[in-house]
C-alpha cells in the first residue's frame, strides 16, 4: 500500500485503512484525507463517507469508472462503494466483531 492512499496514521489524531481498487483509492489519497477531516474535528463516521463519496464522484465526473473502494477507522467509522462491506474490528483485549457497513453512495431515495 502507498502511505496515504492504503493506510495512513497520525499519533495525535488517529488512522485510516482502504482496500479495494488501489489505482482509484491512491488517485485520492483517501486514507490521508479521512485523518485530515478528523483531525479538523469532522466525526469518523463522516469523514469516512463524505471522503468515499466525494471521490467517487470526482472520478466519474472526470469520465471514468469508479472501482471497489471501502475505507475503515478505528473508533469505528467505514465507508464502501460497494452494496455490503463486511470487516471485524478488534481490540487489544482479544474482543473482535464481525461489522457490515452498506453503500454509502445509495443515500438519496429514488421516487
Amino acid at each position: 500500500p502507498i502511505i496515504g492512499s492504503g493506510f495512513y496514521a497520525d499519533s495525535q489524531t488517529g488512522a485510516a485503512a482502504a482496500t479495494g481498487v488501489g489505482e482509484d483509492i491512491m488517485k485520492g489519497c483517501l486514507s490521508f484525507a479521512i485523518v485530515e477531516r478528523m483531525a479538523a474535528g469532522q466525526p469518523v463516521q463522516q469523514a469516512c463517507e463524505d471522503v468515499l463519496r466525494a471521490h467517487a464522484e470526482k472520478l466519474e465526473r472526470l469520465g471514468g469508472e469508479c472501482g471497489s473502494m471501502s475505507v475503515r477507522k478505528g473508533n469505528i467509522g467505514a465507508a464502501t462503494n460497494l452494496d455490503r462491506f463486511p470487516f471485524v474490528a478488534g481490540r487489544y483485549t482479544g474482543e473482535h466483531k464481525l461489522m457490515t457497513v452498506k453503500n454509502c453512495m445509495k443515500n438519496v431515495i429514488q421516487a
